[in-house]
């Protein structure tokens, strides 16, 4: 078609094909695909449309997926997970070079230990969401990556060799590059359209930074109330414990609007 007569049927439309639909409840939206819902035609709006061809289930929402996305406990607990790897993260990153220059290595011994952490993080970052899109249920995959975070942080807090502290580093570095891949496959795995996601998103990412922004200045003040980092130390191995058990909770196959909004409806809410 050419572009002299391209939309010309739809701007002699009712306010130009736009309304709101009846499925996602989005609103100044072109309605204009048919589709059956119990037992009438309705006309819905391209996105659900699409989601119903490939087989997906179109939600019906409320107009707001960012107000909504305060609602959902599991929301919160997705926030919590992004705040708990911010934290960690941001800490690690922050310190690691001063803890390990406490242990009586160099500057560039420190130095090279701490680009050796960031190197490794790279492997877990692109495996993760390769591994979680295989299976619906991803508990065991944040079991096994969270799992080496504790493990690393545990070990490095007893390490007294070279070899045992590179040891200990690199089980660290996988699960602590892993924590952030899971933040944001989790985004896409646990959603059913793009404004779900963007909702859930900001929400994270919100909660998260604030916690990565205090990590290191908690850290330090901590460090300089006490003189050691084994307080430090173990805070961030309480956090890398929750990480897990959050963790957990998220892995399992759901959708975080479609069941609250399912469970909202058979209530009749």
């Amino acid at each position: 078609m050419s572009k002299a007569h391209r939309g010309k049927g739809i701007a002699e439309l009712v306010s130009h094909g736009r309304g709101e639909c009846p499925v996602c409840k989005r609103r100044n939206v072109k309605i204009l695909y048919e589709q059956e819902a119990e037992g009438k035609k309705v006309k819905i709006c391209k996105t659900c449309k699409a989601a119903i061809k490939h087989g997906k289930k179109a939600v019906a929402s409320d107009p707001s997926y960012i107000r909504l996305a305060y609602r959902l406990p599991m929301a919160w607990c997705f926030s919590a997970l992004a705040g708990l790897q911010s934290l960690i993260f941001f800490s690690t990153s922050a310190w690691l070079p001063s803890i390990l220059q406490s242990r009586g290595y160099s500057l560039m011994e420190a130095a090279g230990l701490a680009l050796f952490t960031q190197f490794l993080n790279i492997p877990a970052t692109l495996a993760v969401p390769i591994l979680c899109a295989w299976q619906p249920d991803q508990r065991r995959v944040v079991l096994v990556f969270s799992g080496m975070l504790f493990a690393g942080l545990l070990g490095f807090m007893f390490a007294n060799s070279l070899a045992l502290t590179m040891i200990t580093l690199a089980l660290f570095s996988f699960g602590v590059g892993s924590t952030l891949a899971f933040s944001n496959t989790f985004v896409s795995l646990r959603t059913d359209n793009a404004l779900q996601s963007a909702a859930l998103s900001g929400m994270g990412q919100t909660i998260g930074y604030v916690f990565g922004a205090i990590g290191p200045v908690l850290i330090g003040a901590i460090f300089d109330m006490t003189g050691s980092w084994t307080i430090p130390l173990l805070l961030l191995l309480t956090a890398s414990l929750a990480y897990i058990f959050v963790g957990l909770s998220l892995g399992r196959d759901r959708s975080f609007f479609r069941e609250y909004l399912d469970k909202k409806r058979l209530s009749g809410v």
